[in-house]
């Protein structure tokens, strides 16, 4: 039953994500603070590496699509900056 709590948490977390993540990969702009998808990326990361440790496979898949998400989303931003500097 716990599995399936994980699970439901998980699925809500990684779609909350994704109209954000789709609106900035179609814009090919993001409108989320950097200072935030850098800190949430880092978050990710360490808390997935926290799931490994305890082999926790809810928690390990929702850290590496959090991260992921994050990912992207620096990605746009950092490439936006690139764009307004030339």
């Amino acid at each position: 039953m716990s599995t399936w709590v994980g699970i439901i948490g998980m699925m809500l977390i990684v779609i909350a994500w994704l109209p954000q993540t789709i609106e900035n990969i179609k814009k090919k702009k993001s409108d989320i603070n950097i200072k935030f998808v850098i800190a949430y990326l880092i978050g990710s990361l360490i808390l997935l590496v926290y799931a490994l440790m305890i082999n926790d496979l809810v928690f390990s898949i929702l850290n590496i699509a959090a991260a992921a998400q994050s990912f992207i989303n620096l990605v746009i931003e950092l490439g936006e900056k690139g764009r307004r500097k030339k």
